[in-house]
């Protein structure tokens, strides 16, 4: 099953501050994902969410889904981009993690996972539980070394992914279920545009 690819565009007064006229959302799925952006004259354009949202309230839930696949509803690239914030968040160290500090990290982490507080804390306490145990795992009566280290944080960091693993599986259904709502809303704004015609 395919979504029918969309393109709209809603136009409203520009927000204050900008000389241009006029706020154009660009509503797409062509590409195989949802897509917001917006154009402000030739003064901004793209990733505008704060000014659409302020223009129209009713694309919270499209705005969420932004890059999100217009079928399954899964965030673009969920478990890696999913886990990099996690793991800031859950106090997990990563060679290349993020520069935001771990309530930034956790913040962004609810936004890409379109979920609660409460329930994003429950996923980073599991996912920390799992590293912890897993570093566990490895022999504590074995001379600690650097490598010693190096292996408990990798197999903690595996075991952490693992856990991050079965927490995704139970995130996809209430995706699909979004991205179903994300294709219902735009076939009711391309039928209302339709119909102002």
């Amino acid at each position: 099953m395919t979504a029918t690819p969309a393109r709209i565009t809603l136009v409203a007064p520009a927000p204050n501050g900008y000389d241009a006229r006029t706020l154009k959302t660009f509503l797409e799925t062509s590409r195989g994902y949802f897509s917001v952006t917006g154009e402000i004259g030739d003064e901004a354009f793209g990733c505008l969410h704060d000014e659409i949202l302020a223009a129209n309230p009713a694309l919270k839930d499209l705005v969420a889904l932004h890059l999100s696949d217009v079928m399954s509803g899964e965030p673009m690239h969920a478990e890696a981009n999913g886990f990099y914030w996690l793991a800031k968040a859950a106090g997990i160290k990563m060679q290349w993690g993020p520069d935001q500090d771990q309530e930034a990290c956790f913040e962004i982490f609810c936004k890409h996972c379109r979920i609660e507080a409460d329930e994003a804390q429950a996923i980073v306490d599991s996912v920390a539980e799992a590293y912890d145990e897993g570093k566990k795992a490895i022999a504590l009566s074995l001379e600690v070394t650097e490598a010693t280290k190096a292996a408990q944080h990798k197999y903690g960091h595996a075991q952490a992914v693992k856990a991050w693993r079965g927490h995704l599986d139970l995130l996809r259904p209430r995706w699909e279920r979004q991205a179903q709502e994300g294709r219902a809303s735009l076939r009711r704004l391309r039928e209302a545009q339709q119909r102002d015609k």
